[in-house]
C-alpha cells in the first residue's frame, strides 16, 4: 500500500504510466463511443468493454442497429486532445480509481484525480460518481508538483497554529477598538454634560442680571 508520493517521477509512474501500459482496459474515443455517450448508451459500451470479440465486430454491430450519427469526437475541451489519444473507461469514477489506483491511499488518489480533472486530463460523464471516465494520459510537469502534493500533517498543524494566532490577534485588536470607542464615547458624554452645565450657568447669569 502506497502512503506517500514525493517526486514528479513517482506521480507519473503511479498515475500516468499505469494507464498507458494498459491500453486493452480502455475503449477509444471514436465515433461509436462518442455516439453511445451522447445517446446515453453506456451499458452497450460496458458490454463491448468486457467482450473478447474483435472491436470492429462491435462497430459493425452497433452501426447496423443504431447507425453512427456523430461526425466528430466527444467534445472535452481538453488542452491535451491534440497531442494525446483519449482513453475511455465506461464505468464510474469509483470503479476507475479502484481499478487503477487501489494500492494508493485514498487521500493521495483523490487529490490527484481532482487535479487531473482541473487540468483537463480527465473528464467524468454523468452526475455524482459518473457513468464513464475519459482520460488523456499526459505526464505531469515538475511545475505541477505543488498542485499534486498533499499538505503534510506538520504543515497542517503549523497552518492551524498560524490561523489561530491571526484570529487571536484580530480579536485583540477588536477588543482594543471597542475599549477605545467606549472611552471616546465617555469623553463625548462628559463634554456634552460640561457644555450643558456652562449653558445653564450662562442662562442663570443672564436672568440674574435682569432681575
Amino acid at each position: 500500500m502506497i502512503s506517500t508520493v514525493s517526486t514528479i517521477e513517482e506521480y507519473n509512474n503511479l498515475f500516468i504510466d499505469s494507464l498507458i501500459s494498459s491500453p486493452d482496459l480502455f475503449l477509444p474515443l471514436d465515433h461509436l463511443v462518442t455516439d453511445a455517450i451522447i445517446n446515453d448508451r453506456i451499458s452497450i459500451l460496458r458490454e463491448i468493454h468486457s467482450s473478447d470479440l474483435d472491436y470492429q465486430h462491435h462497430v459493425d454491430l452497433y452501426n447496423s442497429e443504431f447507425g453512427i450519427g456523430a461526425d466528430s469526437l466527444y467534445p472535452t475541451s481538453s488542452p491535451y486532445s491534440s497531442n494525446y489519444r483519449a482513453l475511455v473507461y465506461p464505468h464510474s469514477r469509483i470503479a476507475f480509481i479502484e481499478k487503477f489506483y487501489s494500492n494508493i491511499f485514498p487521500s493521495i488518489s483523490n487529490k490527484v484525480f481532482s487535479y487531473m480533472k482541473e487540468s483537463g486530463r480527465l473528464f467524468t460523464i454523468g452526475n455524482g460518481p459518473g457513468k464513464c471516465v475519459i482520460v488523456y494520459p499526459a505526464y505531469f510537469s515538475a511545475e505541477e508538483l505543488s498542485s499534486l502534493s498533499l499538505i503534510s500533517y506538520s504543515q497542517a498543524v503549523l497552518a492551524s497554529v498560524e490561523i489561530n494566532a491571526l484570529i487571536t490577534n484580530q480579536q485583540a485588536d477588536i477588543n482594543y477598538l471597542i475599549k477605545q470607542n467606549a472611552k471616546l464615547q465617555q469623553q463625548v458624554e462628559q463634554l456634552t454634560s460640561t457644555q450643558q452645565e456652562l449653558q445653564n450657568a450662562r442662562t442663570e447669569d443672564y436672568l440674574t442680571t435682569w432681575r
